[in-house]
């Protein structure tokens, strides 16, 4: 169910807002970053920490003491770390092409490489393919995305099975507001290869209102179970999300977020 996905890695996974160029200006030219997202107690479970240059420099879960560090080369992310407890897990390097677009995440722990990840454009610089490749005996996998009119309306994930591609699950979002999405630029930036983060995420560039994900059987190709999802939003004077509350044909879920002006 999408509720599963939605809630995999609680906040820690849910991650950095407006950040391309450093945040989101209104029209005065004030720019916001976003500090921190929280519960529906507004308790902050994930802060954001950002160097000189208004990039990410830190993303921190007080839940359970991890999180990621971001170094650059310029502008770029050159490398990213995952610490958990105080140690460091992962080393992951990132490699851009000509235009300065990222093609290749390659992960490593201390016991060697992880995963290996590729990435294909479209001609307006979305991201159309990921593939992943795993060299700790888990499946490959290939990540399909489709935009219409500019917004992100599907994401196919597929897993290797004997040799072939099979459709493992689908994101579709359906409906849309007219208000930038805080976290429109995580999957393309900062954690592009990070695929269980929440649908709120993935969606792109402005904040889904109804959303819907199915899993399918790798065997048979039919779907086994379909969770649809709706989001209302709460915005600032900028036009901003301060709260979302989604809503899974169940259960409520609210999250609140804060921002720094600069």
């Amino acid at each position: 169910m999408m509720k599963r996905v939605l809630y995999v890695f609680v906040f820690l996974m849910v991650v950095v807002a407006l950040l391309f160029s450093g945040g989101c200006k209104n029209n005065n030219s004030t720019q916001y970053l976003l500090s921190a997202l929280g519960d529906s107690s507004g308790t902050a479970a994930t802060t954001f920490t950002y160097d000189l240059n208004g990039q990410v420099a830190m993303i921190y879960s007080n839940a359970d003491l991890s999180g990621w560090d971001f170094y650059y080369n310029g502008s770029a992310i050159s490398v990213r770390t995952y610490t958990s407890q105080g140690q460091v897990t992962t080393i992951d390097s990132f490699f851009y092409d000509t235009q300065n677009r990222l093609v290749q995440i390659n992960d490593y722990s201390d016991t060697g490489k992880i995963k290996t990840s590729v990435f294909t454009y479209n001609g307006d610089n979305t991201v159309n393919s990921v593939s992943v490749t795993y060299t700790t005996g888990l499946n490959n996998e290939l990540h399909n995305y489709t935009y219409t009119n500019g917004k992100l309306t599907e994401r196919d994930d597929l897993v290797n099975v004997s040799g072939n591609f099979k459709l493992s699950s689908k994101y579709e979002f359906l409906a849309y507001d007219n208000h930038s999405n805080p976290f429109n630029n995580i999957g393309r930036i900062y954690l592009p290869d990070q695929f269980t983060l929440f649908a709120f995420v993935w969606c792109y560039p402005n904040n889904f209102t109804s959303a819907k994900l199915t899993y399918y059987d790798t065997s048979t190709g039919n779907p086994t179970s379909v969770d649809s999802n709706t989001g209302s939003y709460t915005y600032n004077s900028a036009g901003l999300p301060t709260k979302a509350i989604f809503y899974d044909g169940s259960n409520n879920t609210t999250y609140t977020y804060a921002y720094e002006q600069k």
